[in-house]
């Protein structure tokens, strides 16, 4: 089963990308920033994705990574200060931006894997009030929008790929094919994952591990310890209290 990894900045939308890489058909965890990579390496995803944040990537004390994450040869997407962290990391600049871009903004694109099938001219959601500047070395551009140059980048040869865009939201026109194009035809993910199949084997695993064993579970009545609960339930019955 190939597995995504969520790095977690910070951002509004977070939970959200998680959300549509799984309803995509693909397995992912949502961590922090702050994973070493040896958590990295003994997670072993098959792609990386960066959200967003509220941090300027040039300010001290702003979230950073490891920058052998991006040498890993895993495919990265990296999503509004996702990207300005990878253009940060591997030589490029950013900057304030001119005209900050908020709502629903008209991109164009060019020939990309990431946005094939895609019309050339959509409507994305913008949220930045920072840019990129300059590309870092062997990334080109592959959209634009009137107040953006670098709305979308790629380093192909090493499956690097960033978005100034959300393309989690709903107010972004082609933003689920954006994603499935990343993890389809860049990651290679087949989409076959859903989440009953998850339940399917969680249930098993504590059935196995808890066998002829009892339990104690707190249930706060919100949705993860009731979920925990419920998975709880069906492999132990009533040695669960």
């Amino acid at each position: 089963m190939k597995k995504v990894l969520v790095l977690d900045f910070g951002g509004q939308y977070n939970l959200l990308v998680a959300r549509r890489v799984r309803e995509c058909g693909v397995y992912c965890e949502i961590k922090s920033f702050r994973m070493t990579m040896d958590e990295v390496r003994a997670f072993a995803p098959d792609a990386i994705i960066f959200t967003g944040g509220p941090a300027t990537v040039f300010d001290q004390g702003a979230p950073m990574i490891d920058p052998e994450m991006l040498s890993m040869g895993v495919p990265v997407l990296g999503i509004c200060y996702g990207l300005q962290l990878m253009m940060h990391l591997l030589g490029g600049q950013c900057c304030k931006a001119d005209t900050r871009e908020y709502g629903k903004t008209e991109l164009t694109h060019t020939d990309s894997p990431l946005f094939d099938g895609v019309p050339e001219t959509a409507v994305y959601w913008m949220s930045h009030g920072v840019e990129v500047d300059r590309l870092a070395p062997g990334f080109e551009i592959i959209a634009s929008t009137e107040g953006c140059r670098h709305a979308a980048v790629q380093c192909r040869e090493k499956r690097l790929y960033g978005v100034q865009f959300h393309p989690e939201v709903t107010h972004t026109e082609r933003g689920t094919e954006i994603l499935r194009n990343f993890l389809y035809n860049i990651c290679g993910c087949a989409g076959t994952w859903h989440m009953g199949s998850y339940a399917e084997r969680t249930i098993e695993k504590y059935r196995t591990e808890l066998a002829g064993k009892r339990a104690l579970c707190g249930l706060s009545g919100g949705v993860d310890s009731a979920v925990a609960a419920a998975l709880l339930d069906k492999a132990m019955g009533d040695r669960l209290v």
